[in-house]
């Protein structure tokens, strides 16, 4: 195999290149073309299949077993947005602005599957670039950077169809990239299918305290008996509905709802002038103290679902607590371990209770305080509530080293994908073992 030769490029993030290989703006060689098919229906339309979306994490490719939705076209429509083999398509706008850029290649043809309202297709002109290959290239992270780096709105994020077609690859001739497109294609499949298994491993450590933390506080409610409802045993603060002009770059932290996630509070982007804080002292937290979210998604949603809880460590003493969210502080007259409570409240059948009370619509839950007091807590002596705190802490700690370990492993594999596919759609790793050929 003959190795390559590189020429400088002078663009940034491409760098050297083979001196075989050409590098463009994605415009010379591909039309870019935003779809307005959406799912409303007029008269006269013929019933289509519309790609609405691209997973982000999922489907980069696109064929006969993607989910769809049914909606209607009129012809013209069709004829523009009707998907080909070898297209790729791009999300141009999404809530999310790092969802911005995503692409995905159809590899199947179905009749009348056509992009949808939050896509932009893109097709080759000329044949000259494989739709395989452009779809890696736009994997790249240094082109996907780009892209949601030049998303802007406020609800919705969007880019223009003119930041695809400015964005600049590299390519070689064809036959080289059908063979970096497969190899891609190999190789991150291989890749994937160990993150999937290290994913599950991960899920299955977390899913291990859960049964540890249910078992060892059944066995407690199956002996206890002394029974208070939560209503007295904590005292509770509302969070504040801090007006939005009060908001700062930087300054004193506010938690928000969103903040707190799967058992912790979260470092939000929201803030107030610290010479305001006193004027907010009664959502100020304490350590130890137990805070809950009133406000989320559905129940069916885990690690989003209204009834978040977290135990507030000394990281976000003093932090302002938002709307949508309370504080359960507990009552001096009751002999209570804090941490003994929120770990009581982290168990299933707490959540179970909260899930019994939920309300709200197809996107949003939410709980009133009455009905997270409703629940009976069990209240063993001091010496029985920190042995508890004791064994769970113990086993906790086990299962963090192997949760670090399993983490630092699927960082190391997404780092490599992510540098493999940059140094393949960039020539910096050679993966042609044929002649070497200048492109036409």
């Amino acid at each position: 195999m003959v190795g390559y030769e590189y020429k400088n490029t002078g663009v940034e993030w491409l760098g050297k290149i083979p001196k075989h290989w050409k590098y463009t703006p994605i415009k010379k060689e591909f039309k870019v073309i935003p779809s307005n098919v959406d799912k409303k229906s007029f008269d006269h339309e013929i019933e289509v299949k519309l790609c609405n979306y691209v997973d982000v994490y999922y489907n980069d490719f696109l064929d006969s077993s993607v989910d769809y939705m049914v909606a209607t076209a009129n012809e013209g429509e069709i004829k523009k947005f009707t998907l080909k083999e070898n297209d790729v398509l791009i999300t141009k706008d999404s809530e999310d602005p790092f969802d911005i850029g995503v692409p995905a290649v159809i590899t199947e043809i179905q009749n009348n599957f056509l992009c949808g309202y939050h896509l932009s297709m893109v097709r080759s002109i000329n044949q000259k670039i494989d739709g395989q290959f452009l779809f890696w290239s736009l994997k790249d992270e240094a082109i996907a950077s780009q892209l949601y780096r030049e998303a802007t709105g406020v609800t919705r994020w969007a880019i223009a169809s003119r930041h695809i077609k400015n964005s600049t690859i590299a390519f070689p001739p064809l036959p080289e990239q059908k063979a970096i497109a497969e190899y891609l294609d190999k190789a991150c499949q291989r890749i994937d299918k160990i993150i999937e298994i290290k994913q599950k491993q991960l899920e299955k450590i977390e899913q291990s305290f859960g049964r540890k933390l249910d078992e060892t506080f059944r066995d407690l409610r199956n002996r206890c008996n002394n029974y208070k409802k939560l209503k007295l045993v904590v005292k509770t603060t509302k969070g504040l509905a801090f007006k939005s002009s009060l908001f700062t770059d930087k300054g004193h932290p506010v938690v928000k709802a969103s903040d707190i996630k799967e058992g912790k509070i979260n470092k939000g982007e929201t803030f107030i002038d610290s010479d305001k804080v006193s004027d907010f002292k009664q959502v100020a937290l304490r350590k130890d103290d137990v805070v809950i979210s009133t406000v989320g998604s559905q129940p069916r949603v885990p690690k989003s679902a209204v009834g978040q809880l977290a135990f507030v460590n000394e990281e976000f003493e003093n932090a302002l607590l938002n709307q949508n969210t309370v504080i359960l502080r507990i009552n001096e007259i009751f002999t209570l371990l804090p941490l003994f409570l929120y770990l009581q409240l982290k168990t299933s059948e707490y959540r179970e209770h909260l899930d019994q009370y939920a309300r709200g619509t197809a996107n949003q839950s939410s709980l009133m305080l009455v009905d997270i007091l409703k629940y009976k807590i069990c209240l063993p002596q001091k010496s029985e509530q920190e042995k508890i705190i004791s064994i769970l802490s113990t086993y906790n700690e086990k299962t963090i080293l192997v949760r670090e370990n399993i983490e630092q492993q699927l960082r190391k594999l997404k780092s490599y994908r992510k540098s493999l596919i940059h140094e393949c759609v960039t020539g910096k790793k050679q993966v042609w073992e044929g002649e070497i050929e200048k492109v036409s």
